[in-house]
């Protein structure tokens, strides 16, 4: 059980969402907002380290975590986890490799 989790977006993730939230909000702004929000909210509501699946990316393991249409890839190590990418599962698979 983790305890006292700490949430790191790397700067790749950060840009990731900001890409997400700027698709969405070209439609409809509030709709961009829930999308962003239910994805934090997921991330936060982490409680231990396999709670979910693992994801197996370039022969690393990875969790994922789908939340609407985005996968949330994160790695934890110890009381940290870290967001790696939050990938719109709509795209080429082969992009998230990158």
């Amino acid at each position: 059980m983790v305890k006292d989790i700490q949430i790191i977006w790397s700067s790749d993730s950060k840009k990731d969402l900001k890409n997400i939230h700027q698709f969405y909000s070209d439609k409809n702004i509030q709709a961009a907002n829930m999308i962003i929000l239910s994805i934090t909210t997921a991330v936060e509501s982490i409680v231990f380290a396999e709670q979910y699946q693992v994801d197996e990316i370039l022969g690393t393991p990875y969790r994922r975590l789908i939340v609407r249409h985005c996968k949330v890839v994160y790695t934890v190590k110890k009381n940290t986890i870290i967001v790696f990418s939050v990938f719109d599962t709509r795209q080429n698979p082969n992009k998230l490799k990158k």
